[in-house]
């Protein structure tokens, strides 16, 4: 494994434990706030979605600007 390799699997170990604790702080929060298990669920799969759609249209915008 290079040098390069080794630092994009940890920036990617980084990354991933940064978005399941911020996961867990929003549905800590939004129960504190409140909403019940389901419409946690539903807040977090929103967001899920939204960051889905997102990640295509920006695919799409670059690959329009790449010419792929």
């Amino acid at each position: 494994l290079s040098r390069d390799a080794a630092l994009v699997c940890v920036a990617g170990a980084f990354r991933a434990a940064a978005v399941s604790t911020v996961g867990i702080i929003i549905a800590l929060h939004l129960a504190r706030s409140g909403l019940a298990a389901s419409e946690i669920g539903l807040v977090i799969g929103l967001g899920m979605a939204a960051n889905a759609a997102a990640t295509v249209l920006v695919m799409l915008r670059m690959g329009a600007i790449l010419g792929a």
